[in-house]
């Protein structure tokens, strides 16, 4: 599913995981997270950690925004084609965080009709209890989210 996200909303969200930013992200857009074979203008790309050829792998994305460690620069040739380079010290990690937060769809909080929940079972806050799911007499803590088909025992924390 494509999105439409502004770039300063992203590096706003990264805060502090930013050691640096290159490129002008005056009125850009993201729309979506690829796999390195399907990239585009509009993907947001990032470049593992341990790869060795960061730089050459940079400088041949077909993305115009890119998340690397410090260790790739930022090249006139990465300027020539109006690239931006952010620089973070994890690129996986926040590449999961922007994921996580921007592109993937938020389970909302619920107990599907089909589901059994037993009397004397303690559910917490923002739980989410899918179809034909039994939850015996115990305790499902906060932000829980338990999928179809699951049957959980008695006296299971």
């Amino acid at each position: 599913m494509d999105k439409c996200i502004a770039l300063k909303e992203i590096i706003d969200f990264l805060g502090t995981d930013v050691i640096g930013i290159y490129g002008n992200t005056e009125n850009i857009y993201v729309k979506h997270l690829r796999p390195a074979d399907s990239v585009d203008g509009e993907t947001l790309d990032w470049i593992n950690s341990t790869k060795t050829n960061k730089q050459q792998i940079a400088e041949r994305s077909k993305a115009l925004v890119i998340i690397a460690d410090q260790e790739v620069e930022y090249t006139k040739h990465m300027q020539a084609q109006n690239k931006i380079l952010i620089r973070v010290s994890n690129p996986k990690f926040a590449i999961l965080k922007i994921g996580n937060h921007f592109f993937t769809e938020k389970i909302k909080p619920g107990i599907h009709k089909s589901a059994f929940i037993h009397p004397n079972a303690k559910l917490g806050q923002n739980v989410f209890i899918a179809n034909n799911t039994s939850v015996g007499a115990c305790t499902i803590g906060n932000d829980v989210k338990i999928y179809p088909n699951v049957v959980i025992n008695d006296n299971v924390l």
